[in-house]
């Protein structure tokens, strides 16, 4: 049977209890890990359907290299009440998730500039216009009510579907419902949709940004902490025997 361990106040793993099996371990990244997450995002977002838009007049051999260093700035600036949370694999980051706690978002104006200055001045100004756009027309559809937003969730293309992903939203889902608060999200993929209707959310509206269908789901409170159907992430301890 599989638990969320503690393993400290901010790192947990899945384990399995007297199998000699390693998992991966779920934590707060950490400053290490920033260019490898940074890369995780910009292969996880590259062929995402918002970001195809924003940056249509990127080649896509140069869309790769921008979203890695706009991630690289994001993941950077320490925002008060946002949790940037990391699924490892040894020494690895497969998934990332950004988490605003409730009256978190959005983060002060000062902040949000300090990464809009420091990411035209690495990746330049293309797509900057559509990116705001963008922003702005999802942060008019956020709750009223004090709630969790999950800002980014990715994975590596290669460990998509394997749980890695599901690993993370349970922990989110958990901290929403340990708060009694619910949590909201926008996608832009129709393919996320099952996937985090799996976890409870439902969709409470929708539209068309940028000519990119968009949806917004929310998790509403008591819905309990589903286990999703997903393959074990799991990995033979070579020095068990």
């Amino acid at each position: 049977m599989l638990n969320l361990e503690a393993q400290g106040p901010s790192e947990k793993r899945l384990v399995t209890k007297g199998l000699g099996f390693m998992a991966p371990v779920l934590s707060n990244l950490e400053g290490s890990d920033l260019e490898r997450a940074a890369k995780v995002l910009a292969q996880a977002f590259f062929q995402d359907p918002i970001v195809c838009s924003i940056l249509k007049k990127v080649e896509p051999n140069r869309r790769l290299a921008k979203l890695e260093t706009m991630f690289q700035v994001t993941l950077g600036e320490k925002i008060p009440g946002r949790m940037e949370l990391c699924l490892k694999d040894g020494a690895e980051v497969r998934s990332v998730a950004l988490l605003y706690s409730p009256g978190s978002y959005p983060p002060p104006i000062f902040l949000e500039v300090s990464i809009l200055s420091k990411g035209i001045f690495r990746a330049g100004f293309r797509g900057l216009a559509r990116w705001l756009t963008w922003t702005s027309s999802v942060r008019r559809r956020h709750p009223r009510e004090p709630h969790y937003y999950l800002e980014i969730l990715g994975t590596h293309p290669a460990f998509q579907g394997k749980g890695f992903g599901s690993m993370l939203m349970e922990e989110v889902c958990s901290m929403a419902e340990k708060a009694g608060k619910i949590c909201h999200l926008e996608t832009s993929n129709p393919r996320n949709l099952s996937f985090y209707r799996a976890f409870g959310f439902e969709t409470v509206a929708s539209e068309t940004i940028l000519g990119v269908e968009t949806w917004y789901l929310t998790r509403f409170v008591s819905k309990g902490v589903p286990q999703s159907p997903r393959k074990e992430i799991l990995h033979k301890d070579p020095t068990v025997t």
